[in-house]
């Protein structure tokens, strides 16, 4: 794939090629993650999950915090110490 190059305007935006946005499927709201990597900035299409695999996962990780004895105002606790609240 060729080489392309934008521009970032004072308000800190990129425009994506046509040909790079028709290539990755991006499309208007779309998200992108920008992963640092040493000198160089990865940029790859980020994923929204869907409703349903949020309650899959979140039970799972339920589930594996009550077979250790983690309470959910254990979780609730940490949270709040990790956020430096009371």
């Amino acid at each position: 794939m060729p080489q392309y190059r934008t521009r970032i305007t004072s308000k800190g935006q990129v425009t994506i090629p046509k040909a790079v946005r028709e290539r990755y499927g991006l499309e208007e709201g779309d998200y992108l993650v920008l992963e640092p990597k040493g000198e160089d900035l990865l940029v790859r299409k980020g994923r929204l999950v869907s409703e349903e695999e949020f309650s899959s996962l979140a039970g799972r990780i339920a589930e594996r915090f009550e077979d250790n004895g983690v309470s959910r105002s254990d979780v609730e606790d940490a949270i709040r110490w990790a956020r430096g609240r009371p």
